[in-house]
């Protein structure tokens, strides 16, 4: 109804070019139409992705390639073949026989192709001529290395949590295989920036390493990782400073005579600590040649549950006394 009236509304010559516009694009479709059931010859560039199953070589350059040839086809399939993408050619260089043509430049007759691009065209496509001679592309041998990993993970732990032992990685180093040139710049492969936050809890898991931007192959995609996370308590112990390796006849002085400590402790063992002693000390083989009148304070052997130990007074002064014997 909207029609007929915009038509009705139209002047005598607007109605003039309506209907010749409309025969107009009547003709030229039947004109394409026509066009497009002939048969042309046209030039196409048919893509080539080479690879190589030669474990002992590696393609450095020309893995992309282009080749060039003359098809014969309607009309119309040739518009559909340039409208659409369409998949090239996945050529194995290792299944052809190949020439050197200068220093690590090597390739192979395109005509050795021809089989598999007529293939690729389809019998809608009548292949002419191949223009091209030769596919070049250069190849190195492969040479391989063994680098370690680099952990980019970052903990950052719960309160009253701590990571024992740091982020250990399964397996800590991994082959890279390349050209010899590429690979002498690298000295370690790092895994992917990664945070985990506020943990508390001991996992297990798998990151991904970052690729080098050069054509360098890695052995592993990914690597397993370890965190290990207690839970922990501190506590403060005011501890008498011992010596050792005194002689019978010697008395020794310390100022100050006790010092504080301050241990981390797993809380699992918690209630252990206060079934072991821990002992401070000094070692008098430290007096010998001492100019300072101080000696360093050491700690015993912490038992595995003793994170750490962070004793107050590091050194303490000393006067020493000889006794008569007996």
């Amino acid at each position: 109804m909207s029609i007929r009236l915009s038509i009705h509304a139209l002047t005598p010559r607007q109605k003039k070019i309506v209907v010749f516009s409309f025969f107009l694009l009547i003709s030229a479709s039947m004109w394409l139409i026509n066009k497009l059931s002939y048969t042309y010859q046209t030039r196409l560039n048919i893509p080539v992705q080479l690879v190589n199953s030669n474990v002992h070589e590696f393609i450095t350059e020309g893995s992309k390639s282009l080749v060039h040839c003359y098809v014969r086809a309607r009309g119309y399939d040739l518009m559909l073949y340039k409208m659409y993408t369409h998949q090239g050619l996945q050529v194995d260089v290792a299944q052809h026989t190949t020439i050197d043509l200068t220093q690590n430049e090597r390739g192979f007759m395109a005509r050795s192709l021809q089989t598999r691009l007529v293939q690729n065209l389809g019998s809608t496509f009548e292949l002419v001529d191949i223009q091209q001679d030769t596919i070049k592309f250069r190849a190195n041998i492969l040479a391989t290395k063994k680098v370690p990993i680099r952990s980019r993970l970052r903990t950052v732990c719960a309160p009253q949590y701590i990571m024992q032992q740091g982020v250990q990685l399964l397996p800590d180093s991994v082959i890279i295989s390349g050209v010899q040139a590429d690979l002498d710049n690298i000295e370690y492969i790092a895994t992917k920036n990664t945070l985990m936050n506020k943990v508390n809890k001991s996992s297990r898991g798998k990151v991904a390493l970052i690729a080098p931007k050069n054509e360098v192959i890695l052995s592993l995609a990914q690597v397993g990782y370890k965190i290990d996370v207690v839970r922990i308590t501190e506590v403060q112990k005011k501890m008498t400073v011992q010596c050792k390796n005194l002689p019978q006849n010697v008395e020794i002085q310390m100022f100050p005579s006790a010092n504080k400590v301050l241990l981390c402790v797993d809380m699992e063992y918690y209630k252990e600590l206060e079934d072991n002693e821990i002992q401070l000390f000094v070692d008098y083989n430290d007096v010998a040649g001492n100019l300072s009148g101080q000696l360093a304070v050491q700690l015993d052997t912490l038992p595995h549950y003793i994170l750490s130990a962070n004793v107050e007074r590091p050194f303490v002064r000393f006067v020493l006394a000889q006794t008569q014997p007996q």
